[in-house]
């Protein structure tokens, strides 16, 4: 304990010299252990400090030129110089398992950690527990194990003050391989020690190598397979970039032969010819549809499939949905039929766009698949919570059917039931792959049940919100016409920048009784309102219009026209929730959605106006005379619901039509050059305007296109407008048609 502290290497040759010699064999090898040890014991008997090597002049003796591959490291941990010598002696000059040893000394524990650190490849440690402390050899090897994480190296632990607790809570805890008492350790048992101790360290490198390759290949191959999804997750984008891309580049070309086709089909009394161009636009639009579908499932593929969580109300997707395929039902002579159960809401939170592409696509397979009887679309609750519902969307068909070793791959891409029906029934395989993952994407699935010769029933179950706003109910047809002369003799400002929606409103308002004022944009609204000599009653303001909206003029009204002194009511196609919250935080006091009843319409504004004269005088002017050359019906225009908005004034109603078909004829034009373009803000007042006039109009079908649109447009997604604006164009034609058969005003 009070020999100065040292530390230096030996190798076998160097613990040899420092041996006597007279402790070596003939051949400079050690005697038998047994020889060893009876002398050791002899010598440290006789001499009060036990056997001394006195250590060489230098620090450290150079090992014999052996590779440090090629021994074994063995530390000796203890404070009393003998204990090295004999250990040496003991073992030194032994190979363990073909290597000899290569002994590092240290007499403390600082100086055994550091030479752990210096040296990780040690192979056995023989640590004494008490040093320079009580628990020095316990410091040491709670050092190496967790501050050098070094779980190779195998620790012998010598000790003269056996089981003491500190110790055997540190032989329990760490992973031990040996405790020995100084007194009993002989060199045999020294020798086996230390032989076992190694055999485990081999083992544990052999292992811990194995252990290392693979972790490096794993890493490797972590690193490889994170770098092919990356290429091909870059890959997915860049497709449907480019596929968006060639899209535009395709339906430019595409909506001009579209639409220049219906004028030709407009204008053409050749009937071969009109043969000739109505299967021109239905190869163009049926090519369109596959465009779609490829867009589609480009987005899919790519991750970039988003769902839409927006109020909506569940009558204007089945009411898009009858309009699209009750034709071409009709067409076949094949019956569809929606029936939706009385405890479903009307009302729901979720993706109206997203549904609408799935019930079309399935009941558009249905007729495809059908050549006699007909389609069912029947739409039941699942279930029902506080805030969301589950409902179900079943379309049944009396088709062809499906055998059942096709069902399994009918969900997968590019796959139909039968090779021959991509022939037959065209299409490029891709809708039932779209729809399920649609479905999925809104927390549902699609399932399908089908016999041949039986046909078909395609389930889709999807979760919705359910909207907090007031139930919603399709538009009445039947009306009550009001009477005349209403509104007395009160002001009103109407303020659209639609032509349509302004003469609709003002003729309304006229026959009410009221004296009208139109503008076309918020400027001129906040400047008729501030110049005029006599104060307006009341405002009827759009939302959406150039130059200044309804919001910013009705914002600049409220700053010299507080609430309660002029009211300001709000007339839009946007019949949203969050659109009324933001015109009355804009300082408007009313919100009418179009298209406006008259009826309501009337009786919003004499609610506000305050000290209007009610009247139930007859009319002041001559609104029922028939037009005469107004027909029965005109579809797409429900005759009976627009006459009921116009007071049934056939003539008003006869002029609007005409308009309506002359000035969307160009407004039609004007969007697919917008759309080549990509002058969103441009389509988005021009739909804007359709919407109002499609809705006063009673163009129910084209008013809930031109919502989609809208949606899309605000979100600047290049391939929803594409396909919504589709969609509108499809819409529009038939009502520009219609409104163009019937003969101007001036030749009336």
């Amino acid at each position: 304990m009070g020999e100065p502290s040292c530390r230096w290497l030996l190798s076998t040759a160097g613990a040899a010299r420092c041996a006597a010699e007279d402790r070596l064999g003939p051949q400079g090898r050690l005697e038998t252990a047994e020889s060893i040890d009876r002398q050791y014991g002899e010598q440290m008997t006789n001499s009060p400090s036990g056997f001394r090597c006195e250590p060489p002049q230098n620090s450290q003796v150079e090992n014999t030129g052996a590779d440090a591959e090629d021994v074994w490291k063995v530390l000796i941990a203890d404070d009393a110089p003998d204990v090295h010598t004999v250990t040496r002696l003991t073992i030194g000059q032994e190979r363990f398992l073909g290597r000899p040893l290569f002994i590092l000394s240290a007499y403390n524990s600082a100086e055994a950690m550091e030479l752990l650190a210096e040296h990780s490849d040690v192979a056995v440690a023989l640590i004494d527990v008490v040093m320079d402390t009580d628990e020095a050899g316990l410091a040491i090897i709670r050092h190496a194990r967790d501050i050098l994480g070094n779980k190779l190296v195998r620790m012998l632990l010598r000790t003269g003050q056996s089981g003491r607790f500190p110790e055997r809570q540190v032989t329990a805890q760490y992973d031990i391989d040996g405790y020995h008492d100084k007194t009993n350790l002989s060199a045999t048992r020294l020798y086996s020690a230390v032989y076992a101790a190694i055999r485990a360290y081999k083992t544990l490198r052999e292992l811990d190598g194995r252990n290392r390759t693979l972790d490096a290949e794993i890493a490797r191959r972590t690193v490889e397979f994170q770098r092919l999804a990356e290429e091909a997750s870059a890959a997915n984008k860049a497709k449907t970039s480019i596929m968006t891309n060639v899209s535009h580049e395709i339906r430019t070309p595409m909506n001009a032969i579209i639409g220049l086709t219906r004028l030709a089909i407009n204008h053409s009394k050749d009937d071969r010819q009109k043969d000739y161009l109505n299967k021109i636009e239905k190869s163009a639009s049926g090519l369109l549809r596959i465009l779609n579908d490829i867009l589609d499932w480009s987005k899919i593929e790519a991750g970039m499939l988003e769902v839409e969580r927006m109020p909506f109300e569940l009558h204007q997707v089945l009411e898009d949905v009858k309009s699209i395929i009750g034709t071409r039902a009709q067409q076949k002579g094949l019956s569809f039929v929606i029936g939706v159960a009385p405890d479903v809401p009307a009302s729901l939170v979720g993706d109206s766009l997203r549904l609408r592409q799935i019930l079309v696509n399935l009941t558009d397979n249905a007729v495809k698949f059908t050549v006699l009887g007909g389609i069912a679309l029947q739409v039941t609750m699942l279930g029902i919570e506080t805030e969301h519902c589950v409902l179900s969307f079943a379309v049944s068909d009396t088709g062809v059917g499906i055998g059942a070793s096709q069902l399994e791959r009918l969900f997968r891409p590019f796959h139909q039931a039968d090779t021959s029906t991509t022939r037959r029934y065209g299409g490029t395989g891709l809708g039932l792959a779209i729809c399920r993952n649609l479905a999925l994407a809104m927390g549902g699935d699609v399932v399908i049940e089908s016999a041949l010769g039986k046909g078909s029933t395609f389930t889709t179950t999807l979760r919705f919100g359910r909207s907090a706003a007031p139930k919603s109910t399709v538009p009445a047809v039947s009306f009550e016409p009001p009477q005349d002369g209403r509104l007395g003799q009160c002001r009103v400002l109407v303020v659209d920048d639609d032509e349509i929606n302004l003469q609709v409103a003002s003729e309304i308002l006229t026959d009410a009784g009221a004296h009208v004022r139109t503008v076309s944009s918020g400027r001129e609204a906040v400047s008729a309102i501030f110049s005029e000599a006599r104060a307006f009653d009341a405002v009827l303001m759009d939302m959406q219009m150039p130059d200044m909206d309804g919001l910013a003029a009705t914002r600049a009204i409220r700053l010299r026209r507080p609430t309660g002194i002029l009211p300001i009511i709000a007339m839009t196609a946007h019949a949203m929730e969050p659109e009324r919250r933001r015109c009355l935080e804009a300082g408007m006091d009313d919100y009418l959605a179009k298209p406006v009843e008259p009826v309501k319409l009337v009786a919003t504004i004499a609610r506000w106006v305050g000290d209007a004269v009610l009247s139930s005088g007859a009319s002041t002017s001559s609104a029922h005379d028939a037009a005469g050359d107004l027909p029965g019906t005109l579809p797409p225009f429900d005759l009976a619901d627009a006459l009921a908005r116009v007071k049934g004034r056939r003539r008003l109603l006869y002029g609007l039509i005409v308009k309506f078909g002359q000035t969307y004829e160009i407004v039609m034009m004007e969007m697919q050059d917008c759309l080549a373009r990509q002058q969103w803000g441009d389509l988005r007042k021009r739909v804007h305007r359709l919407h109002g006039a499609s809705a006063s109009l009673s163009l129910r079908h084209l008013a809930a296109t031109c919502e989609t649109a809208e949606q899309a447009l605000a979100k600047a997604d290049g391939v929803a407008i594409d396909r919504a604006i589709d969609t509108l164009l499809e819409a529009l034609r038939p009502a520009v048609t219609a409104a163009k058969s019937l003969k101007s005003a001036e030749t009336l």
